[in-house]
C-alpha cells in the first residue's frame, strides 16, 4: 500500500491590517485545523506544517493535533517554493505520494481528495471550471527533480520546465480556486467557510497589544516591521513584504526614536554583499521583549476567553 503524506505551507507573511489566512474561522474551527483534519481522514501520515510568520502562535494553536513542524527562518525573504523544498527534503524517503496545499486555501472534501488519489500521474491537480487549484498530489518520483529546480516562477514554473506528467481532475468544489487575496475572493471565501461551518461562526480572540509613552504608541505594526527588517536586513525589502511605502516605514521608525530617545535601526556599511539596515541593540531588545510579552498574553487570553465565554462562543453572522 502506498504511503501518503501531506505538506501544508503556512510560512507566509500577512500585514497586521489583514486577517491571517490559516486562522480564518470555519465554524468552530480554523482553516488550517480543518485542513489538517481532512488530510488525516484522507489517510495522510505524516502531516507536516511549514511555519514562519507567527510561528509560536501557530504551534500553540495546533499543539493537540498529530502534525510535524518545520520552521522557515527566512520566511520574510524567500518564496513559497522555498518552503516546499524544506518539506520535500524532510519527507524524502518517507512517503510515496504527497498532498500539497497552502494553509490559507480551503481544502477539498475527503471524498474529492480520495478521487484525486485514484489517478496515476506524477502530478494530479483538481480543476474547477477550467481553473486549477489545491491540493496537488505529487508523486515521490519527482521529488529529486523539484529539489533541483531553481524556484523561478514557483511550482508552475517547475511544472513547465521539467515537463512533468500532469493529470487534471474536474471537481465540483469551488473552494479549490479560492487561492488569491483579492477582497472579492476573500469575501467569497468567508461565506464558503460559513457554509462549511454549518452557518455559524465561533468567536475568536483578537487582541491588539500596544504600549507607549509621550503620546507615541509601540504597536503590532511597528513590531512586525522591526521583525521584517531583522529577517531581511533591508528596510526596502521589509517595506515591500508589508506593502507599505519606504517613506512610511522610515516615518514609523523615526517617530519612536525621536519620542523615546532610542535607536531602533542602523545602517550596515556596504561591501561585497552590499549595505542594508539592521536592528540596533535597543531595537533588538525591544523586539525580543515584545514577542515574549505577546506570547505570554496570548496564552493566557486564549485560556481565559474559553473559560469565561464557554456558554456563548458562537454567533450567527449576517452574510
Amino acid at each position: 500500500m502506498q504511503k501518503l503524506a501531506a505538506l501544508i505551507l503556512a510560512a507566509g507573511v500577512a500585514p497586521c491590517s489583514e486577517q491571517w489566512g490559516p486562522m480564518l474561522p470555519v465554524g468552530n474551527d480554523t482553516m488550517i485545523r480543518r485542513t489538517i483534519s481532512v488530510m488525516h481522514k484522507a489517510g495522510a501520515d505524516p502531516i507536516v506544517v511549514v511555519t514562519g510568520y507567527k510561528n509560536n502562535q501557530l504551534k500553540l494553536h495546533l499543539h493537540d493535533l498529530p502534525v510535524e513542524f518545520l520552521y522557515n527562518r527566512k520566511y520574510a525573504s524567500t518564496q513559497m517554493y522555498d518552503s516546499l523544498l524544506m518539506g520535500l527534503r524532510h519527507l524524502d524517503g518517507r512517503c510515496d505520494r504527497l498532498l500539497l496545499i497552502p494553509a490559507d486555501v480551503p481544502t477539498l472534501e475527503e471524498a474529492s481528495i480520495r478521487r484525486l488519489l485514484t489517478e496515476k500521474a506524477q502530478i494530479v491537480r483538481p480543476v474547477y471550471e477550467g481553473r486549477t487549484g489545491h491540493p496537488i498530489v505529487i508523486d515521490s518520483s519527482v521529488f529529486a527533480a523539484l529539489l533541483s529546480y531553481n524556484g523561478q516562477n514557483g511550482l508552475h514554473g517547475a511544472f513547465q520546465l521539467l515537463h512533468l506528467q500532469i493529470k487534471n481532475v474536474s471537481v465540483a468544489d469551488v473552494s479549490t480556486v479560492f487561492g488569491d487575496s483579492s477582497p472579492e475572493t476573500r469575501s467569497r471565501l468567508l461565506k464558503y467557510n460559513l457554509a462549511v461551518g454549518g452557518g455559524r461562526e465561533m468567536f475568536h480572540v483578537d487582541i491588539s497589544m500596544n504600549f507607549g509613552a509621550v503620546g507615541k504608541a509601540f504597536s503590532p505594526e511597528i513590531a512586525q516591521f522591526l521583525e521584517m527588517i531583522d529577517l531581511t536586513g533591508s528596510m526596502q525589502q521589509a517595506c515591500s513584504v508589508l506593502k507599505i511605502s519606504y517613506s512610511k516605514g522610515w516615518k514609523m521608525i523615526r517617530e519612536i526614536e525621536d519620542a523615546w530617545g532610542i535607536q531602533l535601526v542602523e545602517r550596515k556599511v556596504g561591501g561585497r554583499k552590499g549595505g542594508g539596515t539592521r536592528l540596533a541593540p535597543d531595537g533588538e531588545k525591544l523586539l525580543k521583549a515584545q514577542k515574549e510579552w505577546e506570547h505570554e498574553v496570548m496564552c493566557y487570553a486564549e485560556e481565559s476567553f474559553q473559560r469565561c465565554f464557554d456558554p456563548m462562543l458562537f454567533i450567527q453572522p449576517d452574510v
